[in-house]
């Protein structure tokens, strides 16, 4: 617990678990496949991608934490489960043609918290055929102070996609078939969302987040249809 000075290698646990589900970190759980990390680094005002963390294959893993050596000091991190790295890479700079190595291509985008927070995705939640074979996605971003040896840190993440289930009963003593479920204000696939949330997911339970779309230029919302 012995504080240390800033920029000091240390080395920290890191796990991903799913907002409001406390330190549940169980990747079949919430059907993790992947994780990508970025940390950067907020210290003398500058802002620098410190390491970026890269998970995949969760099924054939009975433990998911990860290590690494960063420093010491103020860190802003961005979280994000089934989204592959190449995927974050267009989401933040499409105009990035073939991407070579995917950690140096991230490392140096400049103004790499401007372009996150500026990004969108395009989740395609409605009968989402990858579901079970590429999760849903996932992001997050959260603010950590680092400031002693070997401490773990549980980073948080919620969906793009709101998980719909419906719960029919029959109290007519009769056989009743569903033939159609409608519902309304589904975002169509081709509407895209923000990358980041609008707000930063933390361990508090709770809490009610909005789906983030973004600002067309007139000034309005992308709509909901």
């Amino acid at each position: 617990e012995q504080e240390l000075p800033l920029g000091t290698p240390v080395t920290a646990h890191f796990r991903l678990a799913t907002a409001n589900s406390g330190v549940t970190t169980r990747a079949e759980a919430e059907n993790m496949k992947s994780w990508v990390v970025i940390i950067t680094n907020q210290a003398d005002d500058a802002v620098e991608v410190e390491s970026v963390i890269t998970e995949e294959d969760l099924d054939d893993k009975e433990s998911y934490f990860v290590t690494r050596q960063v420093t010491t000091g103020t860190k802003r991190i961005y979280s994000f489960a089934n989204i592959t790295l190449e995927e974050l890479i267009k989401a933040i700079k499409p105009e990035i043609g073939t991407i070579g190595d995917p950690i140096a291509t991230i490392k140096s985008i400049a103004d790499i918290e401007a372009a996150i927070r500026a990004a969108t995705f395009l989740p395609k939640g409605n009968n989402w055929a990858d579901a079970e074979d590429k999760g849903i996605p996932m992001s997050n971003w959260q603010d950590l102070e680092i400031k002693s040896d070997g401490k773990t840190y549980t980073l948080y993440v919620c969906r793009m996609i709101a998980k719909v289930k419906f719960l029919l009963k029959n109290e007519t003593g009769q056989p009743v078939t569903v033939k159609n479920v409608t519902i309304s204000d589904i975002t169509s696939n081709e509407s895209p969302v923000m990358l980041m949330p609008e707000t930063s997911v933390t361990a508090k339970t709770g809490i009610t987040q909005k789906v983030n779309l973004p600002t067309l230029s007139d000034g309005a919302s992308v709509l909901v249809e």
